[in-house]
Protein backbone atom coordinates (compact mmCIF):
# COMPACT_ATOMS: atom_id res chain seq x y z
CA UNK A 1 0.00 0.00 0.00
CA UNK A 2 1.21 3.36 -1.13
CA UNK A 3 1.81 5.99 2.23
CA UNK A 4 -1.17 8.47 2.43
CA UNK A 5 -2.38 11.09 5.07
CA UNK A 6 -5.65 11.20 4.34
CA UNK A 7 -8.41 9.28 2.98
CA UNK A 8 -12.24 11.20 1.89
CA UNK A 9 -14.56 8.70 0.51
CA UNK A 10 -17.32 10.16 -1.21
CA UNK A 11 -20.79 9.09 -1.11
CA UNK A 12 -22.42 7.53 -4.50
CA UNK A 13 -24.82 5.50 -4.10
CA UNK A 14 -23.66 3.05 -6.46
CA UNK A 15 -21.87 0.29 -6.59
CA UNK A 16 -19.30 0.65 -9.67
CA UNK A 17 -17.51 3.20 -11.44
CA UNK A 18 -15.76 3.84 -14.33
CA UNK A 19 -12.13 3.04 -14.68
CA UNK A 20 -10.82 6.73 -13.46
CA UNK A 21 -13.80 7.89 -11.12
CA UNK A 22 -12.89 11.18 -11.90
CA UNK A 23 -14.40 10.44 -15.29
CA UNK A 24 -17.77 9.46 -13.65
CA UNK A 25 -20.62 11.22 -12.29
CA UNK A 26 -21.46 13.74 -14.61
CA UNK A 27 -24.24 16.33 -13.94
CA UNK A 28 -23.91 15.10 -10.15
CA UNK A 29 -22.60 16.86 -7.06
CA UNK A 30 -20.34 13.89 -6.05
CA UNK A 31 -18.61 13.60 -9.33
CA UNK A 32 -18.35 17.44 -9.10
CA UNK A 33 -16.51 16.66 -5.99
CA UNK A 34 -14.20 14.04 -7.13
CA UNK A 35 -13.13 16.31 -9.97
CA UNK A 36 -12.28 19.24 -7.93
CA UNK A 37 -10.56 17.02 -5.23
CA UNK A 38 -8.36 15.75 -7.97
CA UNK A 39 -7.63 18.74 -9.67
CA UNK A 40 -6.65 20.93 -6.77
CA UNK A 41 -4.74 17.90 -4.82
CA UNK A 42 -3.15 16.23 -7.94
CA UNK A 43 0.23 16.74 -10.02
CA UNK A 44 0.23 19.73 -10.68
CA UNK A 45 -2.81 21.25 -8.49
CA UNK A 46 -2.80 24.20 -6.34
CA UNK A 47 -2.57 21.95 -3.36
CA UNK A 48 -0.14 19.31 -4.51
CA UNK A 49 2.10 18.23 -2.29
CA UNK A 50 4.24 15.05 -2.88
CA UNK A 51 4.21 14.68 1.91
CA UNK A 52 0.84 14.97 1.80
CA UNK A 53 -1.10 12.08 -0.59
CA UNK A 54 -4.65 12.09 -0.37
CA UNK A 55 -6.74 9.16 -0.69
CA UNK A 56 -9.80 10.04 -3.05
CA UNK A 57 -11.97 7.17 -3.52
CA UNK A 58 -15.64 7.04 -4.42
CA UNK A 59 -18.27 4.44 -2.34
CA UNK A 60 -21.29 3.07 -2.26
CA UNK A 61 -22.52 4.91 0.39
CA UNK A 62 -25.98 6.41 -0.30
CA UNK A 63 -24.95 9.38 2.03
CA UNK A 64 -26.79 12.64 2.65
CA UNK A 65 -28.12 14.59 0.28
CA UNK A 66 -29.37 12.02 -2.48
CA UNK A 67 -26.67 10.76 -4.82
CA UNK A 68 -28.74 12.14 -7.85
CA UNK A 69 -28.37 15.92 -6.26
CA UNK A 70 -26.64 18.12 -8.66
CA UNK A 71 -24.81 20.51 -6.73
CA UNK A 72 -23.85 19.03 -3.20
CA UNK A 73 -22.30 15.79 -2.14
CA UNK A 74 -20.93 14.49 1.32
CA UNK A 75 -18.07 12.61 2.31
CA UNK A 76 -16.48 10.87 4.89
CA UNK A 77 -12.58 12.04 5.64
CA UNK A 78 -10.37 10.00 7.54
CA UNK A 79 -8.68 10.07 10.01
CA UNK A 80 -11.43 11.16 12.92
CA UNK A 81 -13.26 9.78 10.65
CA UNK A 82 -16.10 12.79 9.90
CA UNK A 83 -18.83 13.00 7.70
CA UNK A 84 -19.20 15.92 5.96
CA UNK A 85 -23.38 16.42 4.44
CA UNK A 86 -24.56 18.53 2.32
CA UNK A 87 -21.43 20.04 0.83
CA UNK A 88 -22.32 22.51 -2.00
CA UNK A 89 -19.88 21.96 -4.61
CA UNK A 90 -18.35 25.14 -5.41
CA UNK A 91 -14.82 26.12 -6.12
CA UNK A 92 -15.08 28.45 -3.18
CA UNK A 93 -16.06 25.47 -0.26
CA UNK A 94 -13.86 22.86 -2.19
CA UNK A 95 -10.70 25.27 -1.28
CA UNK A 96 -12.01 25.53 2.14
CA UNK A 97 -12.20 21.98 2.51
CA UNK A 98 -8.90 21.13 1.27
CA UNK A 99 -7.45 24.13 3.34
CA UNK A 100 -9.59 23.21 6.74
CA UNK A 101 -9.41 19.13 6.41
CA UNK A 102 -6.96 18.04 4.15
CA UNK A 103 -3.64 20.29 4.23
CA UNK A 104 -0.65 19.00 6.60
CA UNK A 105 -0.25 20.70 9.95
CA UNK A 106 3.17 21.55 8.96
CA UNK A 107 5.29 21.39 6.26
CA UNK A 108 8.08 18.51 5.64
CA UNK A 109 11.35 20.02 6.78
CA UNK A 110 12.59 19.57 3.40
CA UNK A 111 10.39 22.41 1.83
CA UNK A 112 11.06 24.85 4.32
CA UNK A 113 12.78 26.65 1.46
CA UNK A 114 10.67 25.98 -1.31
CA UNK A 115 7.95 28.62 -0.53
CA UNK A 116 7.03 31.90 0.17
CA UNK A 117 6.49 32.97 3.84
CA UNK A 118 2.71 33.71 1.77
CA UNK A 119 3.23 30.24 -0.08
CA UNK A 120 3.91 28.21 3.33
CA UNK A 121 0.69 29.43 5.18
CA UNK A 122 -1.19 28.64 1.97
CA UNK A 123 -0.04 25.20 2.31
CA UNK A 124 -0.69 23.77 5.82
CA UNK A 125 -3.95 23.32 7.45
CA UNK A 126 -6.22 26.34 8.71
CA UNK A 127 -9.13 25.00 10.52
CA UNK A 128 -10.35 28.51 11.42
CA UNK A 129 -12.04 29.47 8.03
CA UNK A 130 -14.24 26.20 7.57
CA UNK A 131 -16.55 27.50 10.22
CA UNK A 132 -19.48 26.79 7.75
CA UNK A 133 -18.00 23.03 6.61
CA UNK A 134 -17.62 22.24 10.47
CA UNK A 135 -21.23 23.23 11.31
CA UNK A 136 -22.19 20.58 8.82
CA UNK A 137 -19.52 17.96 9.73
CA UNK A 138 -20.23 14.97 12.12
CA UNK A 139 -17.78 12.71 13.84
CA UNK A 140 -18.44 8.78 13.50
CA UNK A 141 -17.96 6.70 16.14
CA UNK A 142 -17.67 3.35 15.04
CA UNK A 143 -15.75 1.70 12.96
CA UNK A 144 -15.94 1.44 8.78
CA UNK A 145 -15.34 -1.53 6.96
CA UNK A 146 -14.70 -0.31 3.08
CA UNK A 147 -14.11 -3.07 0.42
CA UNK A 148 -12.61 -2.25 -2.87
CA UNK A 149 -15.34 -3.43 -5.39
CA UNK A 150 -14.47 -1.63 -8.56
CA UNK A 151 -15.17 -3.74 -11.64
CA UNK A 152 -14.33 -1.05 -13.82
CA UNK A 153 -11.28 -0.78 -13.31
CA UNK A 154 -10.64 -4.55 -12.22
CA UNK A 155 -12.81 -7.97 -12.75
CA UNK A 156 -11.36 -9.20 -9.62
CA UNK A 157 -12.17 -6.54 -7.31
CA UNK A 158 -15.31 -6.03 -9.00
CA UNK A 159 -16.17 -9.72 -8.64
CA UNK A 160 -14.84 -10.64 -4.94
CA UNK A 161 -16.46 -7.38 -3.63
CA UNK A 162 -19.73 -7.63 -3.55
CA UNK A 163 -19.27 -10.88 -2.40
CA UNK A 164 -17.13 -9.44 0.82
CA UNK A 165 -19.85 -7.23 1.53
CA UNK A 166 -22.57 -9.41 1.70
CA UNK A 167 -20.62 -11.85 4.27
CA UNK A 168 -19.89 -8.98 6.07
CA UNK A 169 -23.35 -7.96 6.40
CA UNK A 170 -24.91 -10.99 6.86
CA UNK A 171 -22.36 -12.12 10.05
CA UNK A 172 -22.46 -8.65 11.23
CA UNK A 173 -25.73 -8.37 11.87
CA UNK A 174 -26.47 -6.25 14.93
CA UNK A 175 -26.55 -9.13 17.61
CA UNK A 176 -29.12 -6.53 19.61
CA UNK A 177 -31.98 -5.53 16.50
CA UNK A 178 -31.29 -8.26 14.01
CA UNK A 179 -31.15 -5.60 11.68
CA UNK A 180 -28.88 -5.51 8.72
CA UNK A 181 -25.67 -3.92 8.72
CA UNK A 182 -26.28 0.24 7.17
CA UNK A 183 -25.68 0.89 3.97
CA UNK A 184 -26.15 4.98 4.52
CA UNK A 185 -24.09 7.05 6.51
CA UNK A 186 -27.05 9.32 6.90
CA UNK A 187 -27.67 8.17 10.36
CA UNK A 188 -25.07 9.34 12.20
CA UNK A 189 -23.45 6.56 14.63
CA UNK A 190 -22.87 8.11 18.03
CA UNK A 191 -22.96 5.02 19.94
CA UNK A 192 -19.30 3.72 19.56
CA UNK A 193 -20.42 0.48 19.31
CA UNK A 194 -18.50 -2.20 17.84
CA UNK A 195 -21.65 -3.88 16.19
CA UNK A 196 -23.17 -0.75 14.52
CA UNK A 197 -20.05 -0.88 11.90
CA UNK A 198 -20.83 0.54 8.40
CA UNK A 199 -20.06 -1.99 5.45
CA UNK A 200 -19.11 -0.59 2.18
CA UNK A 201 -17.70 -0.94 -1.25
CA UNK A 202 -14.88 1.90 -2.95
CA UNK A 203 -13.58 2.55 -6.04
CA UNK A 204 -9.35 1.51 -6.47
CA UNK A 205 -6.90 1.78 -4.03
CA UNK A 206 -4.19 -0.39 -6.04
CA UNK A 207 -2.87 -3.45 -5.69
CA UNK A 208 -5.67 -5.62 -7.80
CA UNK A 209 -3.35 -8.75 -7.09
CA UNK A 210 -4.27 -8.17 -3.72
CA UNK A 211 -8.13 -8.54 -4.29
CA UNK A 212 -10.37 -8.64 -2.23
CA UNK A 213 -8.99 -5.78 -0.47
CA UNK A 214 -10.79 -4.15 2.52
CA UNK A 215 -9.89 -1.35 4.94
CA UNK A 216 -10.93 -0.98 7.99
CA UNK A 217 -10.98 2.62 10.09
CA UNK A 218 -11.27 2.68 13.77
CA UNK A 219 -12.44 6.12 14.93
CA UNK A 220 -9.80 8.04 17.17
CA UNK A 221 -10.95 7.48 20.83
CA UNK A 222 -13.35 4.29 20.09
CA UNK A 223 -14.43 3.07 23.24
CA UNK A 224 -16.60 -0.23 22.56
CA UNK A 225 -17.56 -0.83 26.04
CA UNK A 226 -17.81 2.94 26.74
CA UNK A 227 -14.79 2.98 28.71
CA UNK A 228 -11.66 1.13 27.57
CA UNK A 229 -9.79 2.11 24.48
CA UNK A 230 -10.03 -0.30 21.29
CA UNK A 231 -6.84 -1.25 20.94
CA UNK A 232 -6.46 -0.04 17.23
CA UNK A 233 -8.47 3.04 17.56
CA UNK A 234 -7.63 5.88 15.36
CA UNK A 235 -5.81 3.25 12.97
CA UNK A 236 -6.62 2.08 9.19
CA UNK A 237 -5.89 -1.59 8.75
CA UNK A 238 -5.60 -2.96 5.59
CA UNK A 239 -6.07 -6.78 4.57
CA UNK A 240 -5.54 -8.39 0.85
CA UNK A 241 -6.33 -11.22 -0.33
CA UNK A 242 -9.68 -11.68 2.05
CA UNK A 243 -11.94 -14.36 0.54
CA UNK A 244 -15.56 -15.48 2.23
CA UNK A 245 -13.95 -17.94 4.65
CA UNK A 246 -11.60 -15.14 6.29
CA UNK A 247 -14.78 -12.55 7.19
CA UNK A 248 -16.27 -14.12 10.88
CA UNK A 249 -12.60 -14.18 11.73
CA UNK A 250 -11.63 -10.51 11.23
CA UNK A 251 -14.83 -9.60 12.84
CA UNK A 252 -14.01 -11.49 15.79
CA UNK A 253 -10.40 -11.30 16.07
CA UNK A 254 -10.06 -6.97 14.37
CA UNK A 255 -13.11 -6.11 15.30
CA UNK A 256 -14.03 -6.90 18.21
CA UNK A 257 -10.72 -7.94 19.96
CA UNK A 258 -8.20 -5.24 18.06
CA UNK A 259 -5.77 -8.35 16.96
CA UNK A 260 -4.71 -7.99 13.41
CA UNK A 261 -3.76 -10.69 11.45
CA UNK A 262 -1.07 -11.02 9.79
CA UNK A 263 -1.31 -13.56 6.54
CA UNK A 264 -3.75 -10.80 6.02
CA UNK A 265 -1.69 -7.87 6.76
CA UNK A 266 -0.92 -5.03 3.84
CA UNK A 267 -0.13 -2.69 6.33
CA UNK A 268 -1.71 0.49 7.89
CA UNK A 269 -1.99 4.07 8.86
CA UNK A 270 -1.94 5.60 12.35
CA UNK A 271 -3.58 8.65 13.19
CA UNK A 272 -0.62 10.74 12.49
CA UNK A 273 -0.45 9.65 9.31
CA UNK A 274 2.34 7.27 9.37
CA UNK A 275 2.38 3.75 8.01
CA UNK A 276 2.19 0.57 9.99
CA UNK A 277 4.00 -2.60 9.84
CA UNK A 278 4.15 -6.09 11.84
Amino acid sequence: MAAYTQHVVVSTGQSDWTSRIEDDGAGSGWGQLVRKLKQKLGRGGEFANPYNNVLVTTSSFEGEPAASDTSNASALIWPGPRYLKNIAVTDVNVRKLIQAELLPTKLHPTQEHSFTATGKINMVRNEAIATDLQAAGQYWHSPIVLICGHGGRDARCGTIGPLLQDEFRRLGEDSKTGDALPISLRSVSQTGDVEKLSVGLISHIGGHRFAGNVIIYFPTGFRPDGESLHPLEGEGIWYGRVEPKHVEGILESTLRRGQVIKELFRGGVGKDGKILRL
